[in-house]
């Protein structure tokens, strides 16, 4: 323990940087698995969202912007003009509020929770 203490800058530097691989490599294989679960279908979802929609579902492989058109404009069915629609907006508003509550409610009984479980005693703490 006391060597540790007076290693030299170039053994400091040599062991740093292996920590440094070390640390890429064990964490590694969760990039990997958040890419192929996380960023890979949001990857799709945002490919899917600009073609063009199917007449009995699915997709034509056609570019298209009407999924974004169609949430703040909806069209006539009788002479195809388009018309402001907030309905989607209400709803993702909504939604926003929902989530805003919901994080302020958990932080509001989180917080002191973790506090009081941070100030007992240590043969406490796992009780």
């Amino acid at each position: 323990m006391a060597d540790a203490q007076f290693k030299t800058p170039e053994v400091a530097r040599t062991s740093h940087g292996t920590e440094t691989i070390r640390n890429m490599l064990l964490s590694t294989p969760a990039l990997v698995i958040i890419t192929i679960f996380g960023v890979v279908p949001l990857l799709i979802i945002l490919v899917y969202s600009f073609l063009k929609a199917a007449s009995f579902g699915g997709v034509v492989w056609q570019f298209s912007t009407d999924a974004y058109l169609n949430f703040l404009f909806q069209k006539d069915i009788f002479d195809d003009t388009l018309q402001f629609s907030p309905d989607f907006l209400i709803i993702y508003f909504r939604s926003f509020v929902y989530a805003v509550l919901t994080t302020a409610i958990c932080l509001g009984l989180g917080f002191p929770t973790a506090y009081f479980m941070a100030t007992r005693p240590p043969a406490q703490r796992n009780w």
